[in-house]
Order: C-alpha cells, then sequence, then structure tokens
C-alpha cells in the first residue's frame, strides 16, 4: 500500500474512533482519496473500519459505498479477507454488508464462487452471519442457501 494511502487510512481511523459530529465529514473526506488511489487492498481495510458503535450511520454507509465501487472480484475477496474478525468486532454491520452482497446477484455469485476456495475462518464468518440473518426474519433465506451450501 503506497504512504499516501497509508495515510489516509490512519485518518478514516481518527475520524471513525473520534465518533463526533464532525465525523462524517473527516470519513468522507479519507473516502475520496481513497477511491480515488482505486487499490483493491483498500476493501477490506475499509470494511474493517466499520464501527457498530458509531453514532451516524451515513458516515459507515459511506465506507461500504466506497468498498462497492471495486469491481466483484476485488470487493469479494477483501469482504472475505475481513469477516472474520468483522463479525466480531461489528457485527451489525457485517450483516448489513452480507445483505448487500446477497441483494446483488452478480456479487453473490462471486461470493459463492470465491467460499468455495476460501480459508475455513472466513466460511466460518459467512455461514454464521447467514445463520444470524435468517435468525431475524426468514426474508433472505432464499438468498442465503447457496451461500451457506459454499461455505461447506
Amino acid at each position: 500500500m503506497n504512504p499516501n494511502l497509508t495515510t489516509t487510512f490512519e485518518q478514516l481511523t481518527l475520524a471513525v474512533k473520534s465518533n463526533s459530529d464532525q465525523s462524517v465529514k473527516g470519513i468522507d473526506s479519507a473516502l475520496q482519496i481513497i477511491a480515488q488511489e482505486a487499490d483493491p487492498i483498500s476493501v477490506a481495510v475499509l470494511l474493517l473500519s466499520l464501527d457498530d458503535q458509531f453514532q451516524f450511520d451515513e458516515g459507515m454507509f459511506s465506507i461500504i459505498r466506497t468498498a462497492e465501487m471495486f469491481d466483484d472480484k476485488s470487493y469479494v475477496s477483501g469482504f472475505l479477507t475481513a469477516i472474520p474478525h468483522l463479525t466480531k468486532a461489528a457485527p451489525k454491520w457485517a450483516s448489513i454488508v452480507l445483505m448487500r452482497i446477497l441483494n446483488s446477484d452478480e456479487t453473490k455469485k462471486e461470493l459463492i464462487r470465491a467460499l468455495i476456495s476460501s480459508n475455513q475462518d472466513a466460511k466460518k464468518a459467512v455461514e454464521n452471519l447467514c445463520n444470524m440473518i435468517n435468525e431475524q426474519s426468514t426474508d433472505f433465506l432464499s438468498k442465503t442457501v447457496a451461500v451457506h451450501v459454499a461455505t461447506r
């Protein structure tokens, strides 16, 4: 990762940790630079920036939308890298990210393809998230079946 991107991620982290009314501005400023750099390694780092304690949902959704700007292969790869930690650190946002993936047919297909060769930690985290989503509502049941099978 280039030094400019590293510094920008540090700024993003500080904005999220400050959790103030100025945080969203700081997040959006950092995300502009991250989006311009378009480095696929950014996806995992972006997703790991999500925080269930952050008071301003628009800041977290801005982070997710920036991660979603990457092609499906890069996005899913970053998601699978981040998800074992993200499910523990920010389970609310982890489930939101997975639900958004499930709502996109192309991204869901890429997730299923990538899960087959993923490590056990990623598979287990996705399986647990699918179960959590299905326990909250059966609305996603039809969308999680194939993903659930791919975790086996």
